[in-house]
């Protein structure tokens, strides 16, 4: 992929522990699914390219400190390419902080994209990225993806970067907008 195809990608590294968000199986209790979301923090780093990369708004009903209110989403209709080279379109939403965690963003209900994630292929990224004709697709990124140059020059010498950190306790996570000639690492 070319970095003049892309206006920017967003990422977060995806830990063992994950995985079973994709799958609505991260809770070992009887009594429901488990977390399916991804969260961003610090909420402030990552409110704007979201912003900027899911073009739709959803007003939705939330309780904020104990109190029902009115929230914004960010949403777009995401292509998920699948394994057997077909395409999928599932609608992304990215929710603003809880009021238990007021810093966290979240990419919400993972588990119902039906994601394909590696297997086998060391460390790798959940990425979020907004094409040039304004596409939203999420897929994934490797080590194996960057060790074999897959993707144009400017993106796997970003990505050099995010595999050059080591690997922690919390999931690595950032963005490279290609528009604004910014970008951030945590």
């Amino acid at each position: 992929m070319s970095s003049a195809n892309v206006k920017r990608i967003i990422f977060r590294e995806v830990l063992e522990g994950d995985l079973r968000k994709f799958t609505a199986t991260s809770a070992d209790a009887p009594t429901g699914g488990g977390a399916r979301d991804f969260r961003f923090t610090p909420f402030n780093k990552f409110d704007g390219v979201f912003a900027r990369a899911l073009a739709g708004r959803a007003k939705v009903q939330r309780v904020r400190k104990g109190v029902r209110t009115v929230v914004t989403l960010y949403t777009a209709d995401a292509h998920i390419p699948r394994k057997d080279g077909t395409t999928a379109i599932r609608e992304l939403r990215f929710e603003p902080p809880t009021t238990a965690r007021g810093s966290e963003g979240r990419l919400a209900q993972l588990s119902k994209f039906g994601l394909e994630p590696p297997t086998g292929e060391g460390r790798f990224l959940l990425l979020i990225i907004e094409d040039a004709k304004g596409n939203v697709i999420v897929t994934f990124y490797s080590e194996q993806d960057f060790a074999g140059g897959k993707w144009h020059s400017t993106v796997n010498d970003f990505f050099k970067q995010v595999f050059a950190k080591p690997q922690k306790k919390n999931a690595t996570q950032g963005f490279i907008d290609f528009e604004r000639h910014t970008q951030w690492i945590k």
